[in-house]
């Protein structure tokens, strides 16, 4: 997967998944092609294929304008979050969560780095429902979260379509915001 900006149009290249729910364009290689504007108004994913989130970049745009007042109060706690900034906004072009029938696949680059079957799945979260930040989820062997790099809109639609059974067991739980 390759990013690259080209006249208010981002464009994404991945191996045979459709990014945002939009199908590869003939002619374009694997390529898929959006727009910003195009993203926002119309959020279509076929149920039951795999779809590649589109990447989000206001979390690593505010943990980078957060550092610039911070630098006037101090330089280094301004220039670790700065660092941290340019971290997140590397990773968001680098890192795709793909959706499949089976499992969710991680890519860096086109390369695929790591598969976490639904099967072995007990829970998964969006923090901060406001502005979302944080993506949780825990397997059977571990506990995994991730900054809020993809559209978060996409993320909860998929979770909900491939892993809605965990989410609805967990309302009847005390720490679920309904079962309170």
């Amino acid at each position: 997967m390759l990013c690259q900006d080209t006249s208010k149009q981002l464009v994404w290249y991945a191996p045979n998944l459709p990014r945002g729910g939009i199908p590869p364009e003939k002619g374009s290689g694997s390529g898929v092609k959006w727009s910003w504007q195009a993203e926002e108004k119309q959020k279509v994913i076929k149920p039951h294929s795999a779809h590649l989130l589109t990447p989000d970049f206001r979390l690593s745009l505010a943990v980078l304008a957060l550092a610039v007042p911070l630098l006037w109060l101090s330089f280094w706690l301004g220039l670790g979050v700065g660092l941290f900034g340019l971290f997140l906004l590397v990773q968001t072009c680098l890192i795709g969560l793909a959706f499949t029938r089976t499992a969710l696949q991680v890519y860096s680059g086109s390369r695929r780095i790591r598969e976490f079957p639904y099967s072995e799945w007990q829970d998964w979260q969006i923090f901060w429902r406001p502005v979302p930040i944080l993506f949780f989820f825990r397997e059977s062997r571990s506990i995994h979260f991730l900054p809020m790099l993809f559209n978060p809109v996409e993320l909860r639609i998929c979770l909900e379509e491939r892993l809605g059974h965990l989410h609805a067991r967990r309302q009847g739980s005390p720490f679920h915001p309904s079962g309170r």
